[in-house]
C-alpha cells in the first residue's frame, strides 16, 4: 500500500513531516511516530517534524524541530492528518521540493502535489503509520511507540470512536510491547489546569439543548477571554457534553478572534461528519469540525436544525 510513499522517501536526503494547524495527539503523534522510525530507518537521511506540536508531550516523546526555510526547499514534504497542504500548521510547506501525504479522513480529491495513502476508514493516522512500519518491517523505539499510542488513544477518544475495535488494540499490543507506557500518556492527558475547572464548570450549567436531541453551548469571544483560553483550547472540550442520555449530538459554536466561528461536533450513534461536510468541513463520522466567516446566530440555527434532522431521521453510518 505504502510502496510509492517509500519510494519517494528514498529519493530525497532530507525530509519534513508536517501536520495540520492546532494538532491534536494524532497529528503529533504521527509527526514523532514517523520521525523516530525514518531516522532509524535511514541514518544517513535528515528527517525533521515542524508545527507546534503537543508540548506536555515533550519530555517523554520528544519535541518538535526548527528547521530553515532553505531546508524546506530542499526536501521531501510529508504532510501528516490533513487533508491538504492548505491544513498545514507551518505555512512555509509550499516551499517543498517534492511531496507526499499519508492521512485517514475522507478524501477530497485536492491534493495533486505527490503520491498518497488515504485510508478513511483508519481509526487514525498514527494506525497507518503503524501499517507503514509492518509493511516495511522497519524497527521501532520506545520513543515512537509512545507517540503512536498517543495518536491512536486520543483519535479514538480512549476507545470511543473505534472503527474497528479489533485492530485497535491489536495495534496498541504491539506497541506496548515496543515500550509503550499507557499509564504515562494517560496521567499527561488527564492533567488539568485550575482555569480548566472553571470552564467545565460553565459547561455544565449553560449548556442548551434542542427539542429533537441536541446538546450545544455557544462561547462569545468574552466568555472566552474569561477562562483564559483560546477559541480552540475551548472548542477541544466539546466532549464534556456527551453521553447525556436522551441526546444524540452535542456541539460547541465558538467565536474565534478574528469573528470566525468554530463548530465542534460529536456523536456515538449519528454521522455527525455530514453535517459538517455540508458547510467545507470534515473529519470522522462520530467527530468533526468546521469553521465559518461569521459567528452569527442564524447560521448557528441552520446547524442545529441540521442536527435534529440528522437524529429524527437516525442518519447512522
Amino acid at each position: 500500500m505504502f510502496e510509492k510513499i517509500v519510494e519517494q522517501i528514498e529519493r530525497y536526503d532530507s525530509i519534513v513531516l508536517f501536520g495540520h494547524s492546532h494538532p491534536d495527539g494524532d497529528c503529533y503523534g504521527s509527526q514523532i511516530g514517523l520521525r523516530e522510525v525514518l531516522t532509524i530507518r535511514y541514518p544517513n537521511k535528515k528527517i525533521y517534524a515542524v508545527g507546534s506540536g503537543l508540548v506536555d508531550f515533550f519530555e517523554l516523546i520528544g519535541p518538535m524541530d526548527e528547521v530553515s526555510d532553505d531546508v524546506i526547499k530542499e526536501s521531501l514534504v510529508l504532510i501528516l492528518d490533513a487533508n491538504d497542504l492548505s491544513r498545514a500548521g507551518d505555512k512555509r510547506i509550499y516551499l517543498g521540493k517534492a511531496f507526499a501525504k499519508i492521512d485517514h479522513h475522507v478524501d477530497l480529491h485536492n491534493f495533486t502535489e505527490g503520491p498518497e495513502v488515504i485510508v478513511d476508514t483508519a481509526n487514525s493516522t498514527c494506525e497507518l503509520i503503524v501499517d507503514l512500519i509492518h509493511e516495511n518491517n522497519w524497527e521501532i523505539t520506545k520513543k515512537a511507540a509512545n507517540a503512536l499510542f498517543l495518536g491512536i488513544l486520543t483519535d479514538t477518544a480512549r476507545f470511543q470512536y473505534c472503527i474497528d475495535f479489533y485492530k485497535v488494540f491489536d495495534n496498541n499490543r504491539w506497541l506496548v510491547s515496543k515500550g509503550a507506557e499507557p499509564q504515562e500518556l494517560y496521567r499527561i492527558i488527564n492533567q488539568r489546569d485550575e482555569k480548566h475547572l472553571s470552564l467545565i464548570g460553565h459547561v455544565y450549567t449553560h449548556y442548551k439543548k434542542t427539542k429533537g436531541g441536541t446538546l450545544y453551548l455557544v462561547f462569545d469571544k468574552e466568555t472566552i477571554a474569561s477562562f483564559n483560553e483560546d477559541a480552540v483550547a475551548v472548542a477541544n472540550n466539546v466532549s464534556l457534553l456527551g453521553n447525556v442520555k436522551g441526546y444524540g449530538i452535542w456541539v460547541f459554536f465558538v467565536e474565534r478572534s478574528d469573528g470566525r466561528m468554530t463548530v465542534e461536533f460529536r456523536s456515538n450513534d449519528y454521522n455527525v461528519q455530514r453535517v459538517a461536510a455540508s458547510h467545507g468541513g470534515g473529519g470522522h463520522i462520530h467527530a468533526s469540525g468546521l469553521t465559518v466567516a461569521k459567528f452569527e446566530q442564524s447560521m448557528i440555527q441552520t446547524i442545529l436544525d441540521e442536527c435534529d434532522e440528522v437524529i429524527r431521521n437516525g442518519v447512522e453510518r
